[in-house]
This record gives C-alpha cells, structure tokens and sequence, in this order.
C-alpha cells in the first residue's frame, strides 16, 4: 500500500538555491534500497529474502530487484483494489509471489477499509489527523483473510529462512504486523516500517514510541529515520545485532 505521506510522487522534491534535495521521508527509504546490503552487512548477492507486508502496485518491488537480483520477494496485498494489478504486474517473475493476505497479530477474516486516497486501505479506520492532514475520507469496507506472518511462514515453508528486510507498509497497523511476527523477527535482519512521531493517523493506530518499543525488544535500533517537518510522520529503517556485527567485522578485516 501506498504512504499517506507520499501520495503524489515517490521523490517530491524542493529547490534551495541550485541544491534538490528530496523530502526527508523520501531520501530514507531510497537510501534503504540502494543500500540495505550496506546496512545488513552483506555482498548485494548476499541479498536472499525481502518480505513486504502491504504491496500496492509494487513500485518498491521493482526497484529492488533491479538492485538485488538474487532475491526472492514475498508480497501481501489483501486490498481487492490492488492485488489482481500486482499480481499481474509481476505474473511472469519467478522470484516474486504475491498472496491476497492483511497481515496482523491473529489468523482470521477481518474488515478493512479503503480510503480516497491511493494505496491507503488499512485494518484501521482514517482518525481526524489523517482527514485534517491529507484530506482523507472513508470509502468502502469489505472481509479480507488475515495472517500472521509466523503462520504464513509455518505454512509456506519460509520458516528456516533469514529475512534481510522485513519491509512494512500498512497504514497505522504496524504493531499488529510485529505481534504476529515474532519467531519471524528472530531471524530477521532489518525492519522498513512507516511511523508517526506525534500523533497516530489511523484510530488505535501506532505511534513511534510503540513500534520502537516492540521492535527494541526484539533488539533492533533505528539507523535511518526521515519525517515530514509538517506532522511528524515518515519512515524508518531498524537493523538487527546480527546486521551490526556482521558490518564491525568487515570493519575490522
């Protein structure tokens, strides 16, 4: 699904003088996809494994297998808005596949709600912050398969895998993404995640200090993080110890 924040243009930029600079939001998440092996401590050939939770029409999907061409990526996209496009945009790659699941913290049917915006469905309804901020409305509702991503894993055979990233993009529901994922957060090496410093954009929706939280736990920190100077929310980058290590000793070499 697509950011709030980003709605128009993935890159909108501004002119100081004769310097562009992309928003700060939008230089994080490039700078992660054109440097995750960086981040993760390995060759760009060591990239094996990208999980992303809330596909949309997949334009980050292309852009990293352009940069890893030795990866696998498995993709959710529950929005019966999206999925059938996804799915077709990338019927004919091997190493990409596509399941018509919302992943959260249980294994069930759920609503979820589309909004106005592209790309914005969540599990969550809008709040007043996102109307006030994007001018967002809620449109229709309809029963989507939910799972966790343990289970998915269990299921699908991914389980003994090592994630490089763990890519989250689901409209104020990243903490139920994260409940449910953690034996999959063991062996994961990086987490992509939307945040929101100030206030929440979706009712009940997660805040920073709560992804933080569930994700320092798990032992991951934040090495990137861009917002939006107008409200607070943006993108974040955490990596594992293992990632840390893995990078010290390259150093050390």
């Amino acid at each position: 699904m697509k950011s709030l924040i980003s709605r128009g243009s993935r890159f909108i930029r501004r002119t100081l003088g004769n310097h562009v600079l992309p928003e700060p939001y939008d230089y994080v998440q490039s700078y992660t996809e054109q440097n995750l092996h960086k981040y993760v401590g390995k060759p760009k050939e060591g990239i094996q494994l990208i999980v992303i939770v809330g596909g949309y029409l997949g334009h980050e999907i292309s852009r990293l297998i352009h940069q890893y061409k030795k990866t696998e990526v498995i993709v959710f996209e529950p929005s019966t808005r999206y999925f059938e496009r996804l799915r077709n945009r990338f019927h004919d790659t091997s190493n990409i596949s596509i399941h018509q699941f919302a992943v959260g913290s249980e294994t069930g049917d759920k609503i979820f709600y589309e909004t106005s915006l592209k790309g914005a469905g969540s599990l969550l309804r809008l709040n007043e912050f996102a109307s006030k901020s994007y001018g967002a409305t809620q449109e229709e509702s309809f029963m989507v398969r939910s799972i966790t991503l343990d289970e998915h894993a269990r299921l699908f055979k991914w389980d003994s895998r090592e994630v490089d990233i763990l890519w989250i993009d689901v409209q104020g529901a990243e903490s139920q993404v994260i409940a449910g994922a953690t034996t999959t957060l063991k062996r994961t090496r990086s987490v992509f995640i939307e945040v929101s410093r100030w206030m929440p954009t979706y009712q009940e929706g997660a805040l920073m200090e709560d992804i933080e939280k569930a994700l320092y736990a798990q032992s991951f920190r934040v090495e990137l993080l861009g917002l939006d100077v107008r409200n607070g929310t943006g993108n974040a980058l955490f990596v594992s110890p293992e990632s840390f290590r893995s990078r010290w000793n390259c150093v050390e070499k």
